[in-house]
């Protein structure tokens, strides 16, 4: 074995090895990789010649490394002055060298890394041997290594002053220089105060410091925040405003970047980078001719220059930006170096009047001025700094001017947005004022807002100035009257809305981004957009009656290019519910299509690369498709409609065949299903869950199938077109084979349409196909499936079975009653236990009747479980309503059935809540025993929830919703604090580690709330906990004959799943949750960290009934939908005389009126605020983004007490105004306690 190759000085400073540049005379040892060099005795010592080169040759396999001593880098040595290239690492001498910079190599010389010297491992030419002298080893390559190269330079230096600049002049005078201030050198890509610094000095000799023997590289120069801290030289002082970003020296400015904390985050340099033969030289500051030994070497314009701190100044930063995805916020990496700002008297025109201070971003877009008066500012950019040439060239500010409100960059930004090349960019009037900036827990949430944490309160780093550059949308909604499906001249569509939207956006609920209305010939612009991703979308209102697109469907498919090929809209069988939108599309400046072939596509000669014309929706006559799902018994594959019959609650979907993309499913009513769509290729696919146990079909499989062909129709009397999709029915489904359908080519009675009900589409004959219908017989017994128990017409539509009755089951639990009595006194009526199959001896049930919602959609589902087939004399009915007090009404749904195995099925409503919301819901069950059409009888489950909250920025919120009950029953008597109940199985069925709550449903305590002590209650008695901060008395009361619930506690993590929002580091870069802690008056933080909820609190922390918090959702708005069941009677506050953030006990907006905010229930009204019961309204819940609040008191009027706002000259009265809105909280302070407040 053997290693070797080249010592060598790199004159160029190209990083590697030329001709001429090897070193002879040096001395190189190896060791064994374990040894220590020049410690331990070398393995083997040798010195190089022959232009640089050297071998360690007959080696035994190992690992080692290679030294050049420290002697080597001594006076009159081969390597004095020398220092090892940056490069190490890096192949072979063509590509770098292996020298590892750890230390002065005077002191400890310069090695190698491990070098593994084993048979067939060593580099060979093809795998890394390039260098000189690669091919020498050839003869034994893979046993011998020369890439262990080493190469030097001549060093390289960085320095100069430390100072304070006593006169406030901006620069460095004589005698301003501190000794003793510690200066730290770190790598360009390492992060001061945190990482391990290279190397660290005092300043000596009038302030002065000089880091002399490096190698070039990137380096960052840093003062630690040690050295400002008190008995240190920088106590009380700041970095002067604004940082040099070139090698101007200390006779013109300074090199700290700005930091308003430097007490916590110390002060550093921008990235220096140092080169061979590259350096600033004659350098006109303080000490500039300490180089002169070697000027060209080393850069002595690196100067930190500080201002003693006033300690009541004030200061105003922070960010321009270029918003480079069109989010309207900073992102990292979108920060802009080298801007000018400028900074004005809150009176002053920055075009015409001298600014007070100016300074140059750095560090990615930072800028700060400190040490300020208190008063009014203004911030600027100067018109000339969108020239030609200047890094906001060709940019507009960012739509929308926030105001001094403490928004960060994370929310808004703060430029005026007029033209900047004439007016520049200013900032609102900025209010300072000591104690009375925006902090890190409320507001300054952005870029850096840690900086001025030393005097967060006097520092406003929210006033941030964004720019984009504005970018445009269009062009054509066309009529395909020739139905050629492309645009041709004269089909344009006037008159028709279009609606653009942010990625992520819902139509349904959103406002959009952007709108137009066709012009005359159907063409529309958006313009004046920021780049991002975005969608168009036709909305449904277009498709009414008297809309210019009612009647009309989406041109089938969505083609790439322009109009001349196709269209962008995506397919969507329901226009006049849904809309019509397009696929997400990017529109970036200088990205979007040019010389667009198009009709119209000419008319953004001007800016064509930033305007997007080729978004276009085409519009056509639909045709329809139908017919039959049957159950074909006699399995002839032909529909006999005397003996066979249509099977109800069958999904079938549209499918394209080109893309094959599902475009639309329904669900058959009576066995008929029917599309209407554009012209176009087609199948059908019925899903393996309907062939699936409990499915519609099970136990069926497809006819033998006679599919359409070659212009010839089969209608369902000659046959039918399901067969298996793929080979396994169950787990793939059936499906029908590719057909095609076009105006004027639909079959009429002539070309065999001629099936059940075949005149249905008489009125569009020739553009309507009811012939592709989908026959199922009963599965042989051998092939794993029983048939069914009857062969024909033994079953309704709704599957019912003929033999359970009221009747029947009040037999089989003797001597409950009459449909309306409630033997185990949980509140449900016999009917309603009968409806729901659960037992009516007993408060423990299941929930019966709930709403699900998916995650990943919000889409929310009414689940009711009852008993299988349903029973004869029922009947049930979904109703429904959205507004808490307003009239129930039936809903028109048909749910999808599943059975449970257990004597139960599963009837799921899907998509109940289309609307905002909230929405209620609740099912009617009417017995109608004698089977005559009229109940006897009725009775209703508890009512259900849905509510959605769209969270942006800090709002409040408080669940008003419940927990479905795991007990209803009377209490039979109280001991202490010990409930007497009969409830058998009750211990076994509480959740494990799920902390309990008993509500009071009835009697003269109803409302009040006791927590439960989980580990003392048994089947016979509730153990309850009143000192817990959650009861609502003190003491338990005699609750004999009340009735209860016990409910589990809405935790943190059920109603804040963590996948939802978005994680960080620390509290300051999370989406977090404000928990108000009354007895301290102050926020408890939790925050969202890699791990889950953490810091004040976790996912298994306790919401109680009523409470409120802050939801700061920082980074992204974040939508949650909730259910639960709808409290049924009062509501209890237990206000102790402390300021609490509370809900209301129900979810819908609340007065000060319905929330029972009266002097009647103990609450004082005065003539002035100081006296008076409180109220403070959290202004980012009306108004997402804002912080602050809007206070009210509840005045003495001398005629009668009324709420009004504070400060209100003209003091409206605002006692029935809905000041609360859904499952928000607001600030109660109620001067006094209030025993058991009730919530009417």
């Amino acid at each position: 074995m053997a290693a070797g190759n080249m010592v060598f000085m790199d004159a160029n400073s190209n990083g590697r090895y030329d001709d001429g540049e090897g070193l002879d005379g040096v001395t190189l040892e190896l060791y064994q990789f374990t040894q220590t060099p020049g410690e331990d005795t070398p393995v083997v010592t040798t010195v190089s010649a022959n232009g640089g080169r050297y071998l360690f040759d007959k080696l035994q396999p190992g690992n080692y490394r290679v030294h050049i001593p420290a002697s080597m880098f001594a006076t009159g040595a081969p390597l004095f002055q020398r220092v090892s290239i940056p490069e190490g690492l890096l192949g072979d001498d063509d590509a770098g060298e292996d020298g590892l910079n750890e230390g002065d190599p005077a002191l400890i010389g310069v090695s190698s890394g491990l070098i593994a010297l084993f048979p067939g491992s060593c580099p060979a030419d093809e795998s890394g041997e390039t260098g000189v002298d690669h091919a020498t080893d050839n003869e034994n390559d893979a046993a011998v290594d020369l890439t262990v190269d080493f190469g030097f330079q001549t060093p390289v230096g960085v320095g100069n002053l430390v100072f304070i600049d006593a006169n406030g002049n901006g620069r460095a005078d004589p005698g301003e220089g501190v000794d003793g201030v510690k200066v730290e050198l770190y790598a360009g890509d390492q992060n001061p105060g945190v990482d391990q610094s290279l190397f660290s000095q005092l300043t000596a000799d009038g302030g002065f410091y000089f880091f002399d023997f490096l190698a070039s590289g990137d380096y960052i120069v840093h003062i630690p925040a040690s050295e400002f801290a008190p008995g240190r030289a920088l106590h009380n002082t700041l970095s002067m405003s604004g940082a040099q970003t070139d090698n101007s020296d200390d006779n013109l400015g300074e090199d700290g970047l700005d930091n308003a904390s430097p007490a916590l985050n110390g002060i550093s340099s921008r990235v220096i980078s140092l080169a061979v033969n590259a350096e600033p030289v004659n350098e006109p500051g303080l000490g500039g001719n300490m180089d002169a030994f070697d000027d060209n070497n080393f850069n002595l314009t690196v100067d930190l220059g500080f201002l003693p701190v006033n300690a009541n100044a004030v200061g105003v930063g922070n960010l321009v930006f270029r918003d480079l995805n069109g989010n309207g916020r900073h992102d990292p990496g979108e920060g802009v170096d080298g801007v000018t700002v400028r900074l004005f008297n809150g009176m002053a025109d920055p075009l015409t009047a001298s600014p007070l201070a100016t300074t140059i971003t750095a560090n990615e877009g930072i800028y700060l001025f400190s040490n300020l008066a208190a008063g009014d500012y203004i911030v600027h950019i100067p018109p000339s700094e969108f020239v030609s040439g200047k890094p906001l060239h060709g940019w507009v500010s960012v739509p929308g001017q926030g105001g001094d409100n403490g928004l960060d960059d994370n929310v808004d930004e703060n430029g005026s947005d007029g033209d900047p090349l004439t007016g520049g960019v200013s900032s609102v009037v900025i209010a300072l004022a000591p104690g009375a900036e925006p902090v890190n827990a409320f507001g300054e949430t952005g870029r850096d807002a840690f900086m001025d944490d030393a005097s967060d309160a006097n520092v406003d780093l929210t006033v941030d100035l964004g720019f984009h550059k504005p970018v445009a949308v269009g062009n054509l909604v066309f009529i395909d009257a020739n139905k050629n499906g492309v645009a041709d001249a004269g089909e344009g569509a006037a008159g028709v809305e279009v609606n653009l939207y942010a990625e992520g956006m819902d139509p349904m609920f959103d406002p959009p981004v952007g709108s137009a209305t066709t012009d005359a010939n159907g063409f529309y612009l958006i313009s004046d957009l920021a780049s991002g991703s975005y969608f168009l979308h036709v909305p449904y209102t277009q498709f009414l009656f008297g809309q210019p697109l009612h009647g009309l469907v989406s041109v089938a498919g969505a083609a790439a290019g322009d109009d001349n090929a196709g269209e962008k809209g995506l397919d969507d069988a329901r226009p006049d519910l849904n809309g019509i939108r397009t696929a997400v599309f990017n529109l970036v400046p200088g990205q979007c299509p040019v010389s667009e072939p198009g009709l119209g596509g000419d008319s953004d000669a001007g800016s064509d690369e930033s305007t997007d014309l080729t978004r276009d929706f085409g519009f056509v006559q639909p045709v329809q498709i139908g017919n039959l799902v049957f159950r074909d018994d006699n399995g002839d594959g032909i529909f006999d409609p005397d003996f066979e019959y249509g099977v109800e609650g069958v999904t079938v979907q549209l499918w394209s065949n080109s893309p094959a993309v599902k475009l639309a499913e329904t669900i058959t009513w009576g066995g008929l299903y029917s599309f209407t769509v554009a012209p176009g290729s087609y199948h059908l696919r019925v899903p393996a869950s309907m062939f699936a146990s409990g499915g519609p079909l099970e136990g069926l499989t497809p006819s033998a199938a006679t599919p359409n062909d070659g212009g010839q129709f089969f209608d369902d009397d000659a046959g039918q077109d399901a067969y298996i999709n793929g080979s396994n029915l169950l787990t793939s489904g059936a499906r029908t084979a590719a057909f095609t359908i076009a105006h004027g080519q639909a079959p009429g009675e002539a070309e065999g349409e001629t099936g059940f009900l075949y005149w249905e589409d008489d009125h569009m004959e020739n553009d309507s196909d009811l012939t592709i219908d989908l026959g199922f017989m009963p599965v042989d017994a051998s092939a794993g499936a029983a048939p069914p128990d009857e062969p024909s017409g033994m079953m309704n539509q709704g599957g019912i079975s003929t033999d359970s009755t009221f009747t029947a089951w009040q037999a089989e639990h003797e001597g409950i009653g009459a449909p309306g009595d409630d033997p185990d006194g949980d509140g449900f009526p016999n009917l309603l236990e009968y409806a729901l199959a659960t037992d009516p001896n007993s408060g423990i049930q299941p929930a019966r009747f709930t709403l699900s919602v998916d995650a990943a959609t919000g889409r929310v589902d009414a689940v009711l479980t009852r008993p299988s087939g349903g029973t004869r004399d029922l009947r049930y009915f979904l109703e429904g309503r959205t507004v808490l007090d307003s009239e129930w009404s039936a809903l028109p749904a048909s749910p999808v059935i599943t059975q449970n195995n257990d004597g139960t099925e599963t009837a799921r409503f899907q998509d109940v809540a289309a609307a905002a919301g909230p929405g209620y819901l609740r099912v009617k069950v009417a017995l109608d025993a004698d089977l005559d059409g009229t109940p006897e009888a009725t009775a209703l489950t508890p009512a259900q929830v849905w509510l959605r909250r769209d969270f942006a920025a800090q709002q409040t919120f408080s669940m008003p919703l419940q927990r479905p009950d795991l007990l209803r029953g009377m209490v039979n008597d109280v001991s202490n604090v010990t409930l007497a109940i009969h409830a058998p199985g009750l211990t076994t069925n509480l959740p494990e580690n799920t902390p309990l709550y008993v509500e009071v449903l009835t009697g003269a305590h109803a409302g009040h709330r006791f927590e439960v002590d989980e580990s003392a209650t048994t089947d016979s008695a509730i153990v309850l906990d009143p000192a817990a901060p959650g009861s609502t008395l003190g003491t338990v009361p005699a609750l004999g004959g009340a009735r209860i619930a016990v409910r589990p506690h809405w935790t943190l993590g059920a109603l804040f799943p963590a996948e939802r929002f978005t994680p960080g580091t620390s509290s300051a870069d999370a989406d977090r949750l404000l928990l108000h802690d009354a007895a301290a008056n102050e926020f408890r933080v939790v925050w969202l960290g890699a791990d889950g909820w953490q810091g004040e609190g976790d996912a298994t922390r306790v919401i109680q009934p009523g409470e409120g918090l802050l939801v700061h959702a920082r980074h992204a708005p974040v939508s949650l939908t909730f259910t639960g069941q709808l409290r049924e009677g009062p509501f209890i506050h237990r206000l102790d005389g402390l300021t609490r953030l509370i809900g209301s006990g129900q979810p819908a907006a609340r007065s000060p009126a319905d929330l029972g905010l009266t002097t009647a229930a103990g609450f004082p009204a005065a003539t002035t605020s100081d006296q008076a019961a409180r109220l403070r309204l959290w202004l980012g819940d009306t108004s997402p983004g804002d912080t602050g609040y809007e206070n009210l008191y509840l005045h003495d009027t001398g005629s009668g007490p009324r709420w009004i706002l504070e400060n209100d000259p003209a003091q409206a009265d605002q006692t029935l105004q809905p000041l609360l809105g859904p499952a928000r909280a607001l600030f109660l302070v109620p001067q006094a306690p209030v025993s058991s407040f009730q919530e009417p």
